[in-house]
């Protein structure tokens, strides 16, 4: 049996739940959160230590930011090639910041030869500063050793004893920070960010380049889009039912 539905019917259908579908489809397009902003090394940056090849993926939301920094350097020697922090300027923020609980990674311990081991911590050498909206993530704000720096993928066989003696434990590859800093939202902008390497505050620095943001909706977004069209469906359904159909068999 084929069912086909008359066409005054479909049109009364669509009239009436067009309003909720631009609703839907404006409410996910008008609330866009800048997901991503992308700051990488120039190609060829160096430091002190040798070759540097670093990234900063910052994802904005309201009075929140997430910070993921990697080290892609797989020509590790010192200390002085591995990340320490990022500086850089924000819009929008007001009061102080602070870091929601520790950073995440894999933290290893590395000896002498280049073999290594995972270890749970200590993962407590970072913290965020801000004055005006220049804001500092790095190892530098705690006091201590300056340990927990991220060091790029292995093989560890040519670190010297800066990495090996004296700032241990270290991130593998990565880590994240979750930072809160009242007043920012998605639409905040960033500019000035500044890689920050070694374990000497402002010796070892290579100004960051920015890449293109990626944009997904924000989850309370794509909620309310749901919702809205979830009666639409239900309404759809019920009017067909009621509607009179045309059978040919």
């Amino acid at each position: 049996m084929i069912i086909f539905i008359k066409g005054s019917t479909m049109k009364n259908i669509n009239i009436k739940n067009m309003a909720v579908v631009a609703a839907a489809v404006g409410l996910l397009s008008a609330c866009t959160a800048q997901a991503t902003l992308v700051y990488t090394t120039p190609s060829g940056s160096t430091t002190s230590g040798g070759g540097v090849n670093a990234e900063a993926d910052i994802s904005l939301s309201s009075g929140q930011m997430t910070i993921t920094l990697y080290n892609y350097e797989t020509s590790i020697n010192s200390v002085a090639q591995c990340i320490s922090g990022i500086s850089f300027n924000i819009t929008g923020g007001s009061g102080s910041t602070s870091l929601v609980g520790a950073p995440t990674g894999t933290l290893i311990d590395i000896v002498s030869g280049g073999s290594y081991s995972t270890v749970s911590g200590p993962n407590s050498h970072w913290g965020v500063l801000n004055t005006g909206g220049a804001v500092n993530l790095s190892i530098y704000n705690v006091g201590g050793a300056p340990n927990d720096q991220i060091i790029g993928p292995t093989p560890y066989t040519s670190v010297n004893s800066s990495v090996t003696a004296n700032h241990q434990p270290m991130f593998m590859g990565s880590a994240t920070f979750v930072v809160d800093y009242t007043g920012i939202s998605a639409n905040s902008s960033i500019s000035n960010l500044t890689f920050l390497f070694g374990t000497t505050p402002g010796v070892d620095t290579v100004a960051g380049t920015p890449g293109t943001p990626t944009s997904v909706p924000e989850p309370s977004t794509v909620v309310a889009g749901a919702l809205l069209l979830i009666p639409l469906g239900i309404q759809t359904i019920r009017q067909l039912r009621n509607r009179r159909l045309v059978a040919k068999a």
